[in-house]
């Protein structure tokens, strides 16, 4: 059966056709013969193995668009931060995000859903183009697997925030520009089955990770930690535990000591990251990481100051969470410098007297994705963003033999985190499912904030709409679990129906 989602023609041209534009549009040379999309053979086009390289790395340039990329810029980890409530942002506008509030035509929940339905297609037209070119068929298979991954990994977040949305799988239908069909959206089943069947197929053709100059490519270990993200998010126990295991078996990744816990955003390579986007601050894509978070007055221990925009925090309660020994407070701040107006600098509390809560501050200052360390020129900072990294799989793995019935495996693995952060170990008596269940969460909350992966958390638990309401925000209700499909995908095709709790169709 296929499955496709609606392409217009103004917002997905295939590859073929933008590479066309570039080549057409930017000659200057009047002896050459004009030429017509209709003269180029889509089918000898792309020749080499360099092209497929380019095709490749053209759908990676997907997951950088954007102001500093689209997993986590200001409508990525930060949206899932702010519902999730780990992240705390102090800027206008994102008010209907924090109270839920949004609705089919909001800006910020849209975001997701209107770039990648468009990087989908991109990903057909790369696979298709791909295939049709004449090399080893190994090599052929590498570079289509990564964009299969890549793809997958796109159409499981769409599902976890949308539920399932029409998806582009036929390059008959994507490749022409002119075509008429209209798609409708697939049934849950469906979408999960074409996304595990995806990333089981591209496992077989891909190394378990990539290093040195191709850090940052989608791996095997990557596919795989996809497919636990996603049997966690449905529940599936027995599948995610097998999924863990495959990982741990790649025998590749372990937890970086404790001393260097704010390395894995800084050394490429290192055993923990299992996939990240890798950023530069002086060209490229940077980071503005440290230039959201930093209060404008501001001063590190040597006076210095920085490009300060004052907007995230981290939420009191969790850093209020941590023990007073754990490494992880290391790249958390309560406290920070500031200059009195004599040149000296003076110590900030960040919870100042009337103000017990931090409310005035919002909450703790956040130094992951390198820190200062890594904010060379001021706002861009070259920090890596990492998305999966191998303790988020020990702690779904946890998870999922706890669920399982397996409440002793899940101590031990939570044990190896806790042990990294240098905390003391559990106490004895938290030895039932539901207080290990409560207790793994916290630990997620501790290890992986402002991560992304907060929001999914939640609502895996069962406490995404509770949480948000015990906040204070009476307008978060259970459909409030998934994201509206923005009201423009729908204008432009009724066939696609709205999800419960926003109206339309």
């Amino acid at each position: 059966m296929k499955i496709f989602f609606l392409k217009t023609k103004e917002k997905i041209m295939p590859l073929l056709g933008m590479a066309l534009l570039v080549v057409f549009g930017t000659s200057c040379h009047d002896d050459l013969e004009p030429v017509g999309f209709s003269q180029i053979d889509a089918n000898t086009f792309f020749q080499t193995e360099s092209d497929a390289a380019a095709l490749t790395n053209a759908f990676y340039a997907e997951f950088d668009n954007g102001w500093t990329g689209r997993w986590w810029d200001s409508q990525g980890i930060t949206q899932a931060g702010i519902t999730g409530g780990d992240l705390i942002v102090l800027w206008g506008g994102f008010e209907h995000v924090e109270r839920f509030t949004w609705n089919a035509a909001s800006n910020r929940v849209d975001f997701n859903y209107n770039q990648w339905i468009g990087d989908i297609a991109k990903a057909t037209n790369a696979i298709a183009d791909i295939e049709r070119i004449d090399i080893d068929q190994a090599i052929k298979d590498e570079y289509i697997a990564q964009v299969r991954v890549g793809r997958a990994f796109m159409l499981f977040m769409l599902y976890d925030q949308y539920g399932p949305v029409p998806m582009v799988v036929d390059p008959e239908i994507t490749q022409d520009i002119n075509t008429d069909f209209v798609p409708t959206r697939p049934s849950a089943a469906e979408a999960i089955q074409f996304i595990d069947d995806e990333l089981k197929a591209a496992e077989a053709a891909l190394p378990a990770t990539y290093t040195g100059a191709d850090f940052g490519r989608l791996g095997a270990g990557a596919a795989k930690m996809t497919r636990l993200k996603l049997y966690m998010h449905e529940k599936r126990w027995a599948d995610a535990i097998a999924v863990a295991q495959e990982i741990e078996n790649l025998g590749i990744y372990s937890l970086v000591p404790g001393e260097n816990y704010g390395g894995i955003w800084v050394d490429e390579g290192n055993s923990e990251t299992i996939w990240s986007l890798g950023r530069l601050s002086n060209n490229g894509i940077p980071q503005h990481f440290m230039a959201n978070v930093l209060p404008g007055d501001f001063r590190d221990a040597g006076g210095n100051s920085y490009v300060s925009w004052n907007g995230w925090r981290l939420n009191w309660e969790i850093f209020d969470s941590f023990d007073p020994g754990d490494a992880r407070l290391s790249l958390l701040a309560e406290d920070y410098l500031v200059d009195d107006g004599s040149g000296g600098l003076v110590m900030k509390e960040g919870r100042p007297a009337g103000d017990p809560a931090g409310v005035a501050q919002g909450g703790a200052l956040i130094f992951k994705y390198g820190g200062l360390a890594q904010n060379f020129d001021g706002a861009n900072g070259d920090g890596d963003v990492v998305i999966y990294r191998y303790s988020d799989m020990l702690l779904l793995w946890a998870e999922a033999l706890n669920e399982n019935g397996d409440t002793p495996g899940a101590r031990t693995l939570l044990q190896r985190v806790r042990a990294r952060a240098g905390v003391d170990a559990l106490t004895p008596a938290l030895t039932s499912q539901s207080e290990m269940r409560d207790y793994i969460l916290e630990e997620r909350f501790r290890e992986l904030h402002v991560e992304g992966w907060t929001r999914q958390d939640l609502i895996r638990h069962g406490s995404f709409i509770s949480a948000a309401q015990a906040r204070g925000h009476s307008n978060a209700q259970d459909f409030h679990v998934l994201y509206p499909i923005p009201q423009g995908a729908i204008n432009a095709n009724p066939k696609i129906t709205q999800n419960p709790g926003y109206g339309g169709n």
